[in-house]
């Protein structure tokens, strides 16, 4: 049996005890416990209890006792199962874990990924010292945990609904956080909003009035105006800012937009 022990209580979730156990045939416990307890079945069988209900479980499967609940499961005698076990602590633990979406019964007939064993023998080799590092790497590895399991235990999502004003607000609120990244084409906005190109860009037209590359360029001209006024940028510097790799192409951008070249509106703009 390989067990340990966290004494981190940083951030909104972080691990409080794992482990990994190749059970004996016939090994048995009944406790108690205070946290969300979740075990994940590598390989074998055995049976578990909820109240006088027993329910067999093999390796792809799960269980999960929460706080106050009375835990009683059971390796079986010739397929002993093997299993990793994992509890969480910190503000969002209860959340996350109902988030999850496991049955009220807290069984998981599975199957569960391989992929969910990984976070857990990350974190049992960790070595032991309680830096802030290391508090952020478990952190990190209970997310990806929950992450994980809450993915394995809902279906593909449905295809996008055909909200046309919704769809064109999220795609102006993707370019408006992203207009600076160079060379940003129209069809990673559709992929990042799960949409095709195509049916994207007309309704965003029909919805704003604007194309996506006229909106994105409006945004990068915007922003540029912006920096011009402070005077301490090159034309390079402000170009590279906004999303071009070539200062003559944002010129000639800036002046489709402003009517002047970047030097002259920010000569202009000086002596106001």
């Amino acid at each position: 049996m390989t067990n340990k022990l966290f004494a981190t209580d940083r951030g909104d979730l972080f691990p409080i005890y794992c482990g990994r156990e190749r059970c004996l045939p016939g090994h048995e416990s009944q406790e108690v416990r205070n946290h969300h307890f979740l075990h994940v079945i590598a390989a074998g069988s055995g049976d578990v209890w909820h109240g006088t209900d027993c329910r067999r479980l093999s390796a792809g499967g799960g269980f999960l006792y929460r706080p106050g609940e009375r835990a009683h499961y059971r390796a079986d005698q010739r397929t002993p199962w093997t299993y990793y076990w994992i509890a969480f602590g910190g503000p969002r633990s209860v959340d996350c874990w109902e988030q999850c979406g496991i049955p009220a019964d807290g069984i998981i007939p599975g199957p569960l990924p391989a992929a969910i064993h990984q976070p857990i023998e990350q974190l049992l080799a960790l070595a032991g010292a309680e830096e802030v590092a290391l508090d952020w790497t478990r952190q990190a590895l209970s997310w990806r945990f929950l992450a994980t399991l809450r993915g394995s235990l809902h279906p593909a999502p449905a295809p996008p609904v055909r909200d046309p004003a919704r769809h064109a607000a999220r795609a102006a609120a993707f370019l408006e956080r992203h207009f600076s990244r160079h060379n940003l084409r129209i069809s990673e906005v559709a992929a990042a909003l799960h949409l095709e190109r195509t049916y994207l860009a007309a309704l965003f037209q029909t919805e704003t009035g604007s194309s996506l590359r006229d909106y994105l360029a409006g945004l990068r001209m915007a922003r540029a105006a912006e920096l011009l006024q402070r005077g301490d940028l090159s034309i390079k510097e402000i170009a590279s800012s906004v999303g071009y790799t070539d200062p003559f192409a944002f010129s000639r951008a800036f002046h489709r937009a402003h009517g002047q070249a970047p030097r002259d509106w920010r000569m202009r703009s000086e002596n106001r």
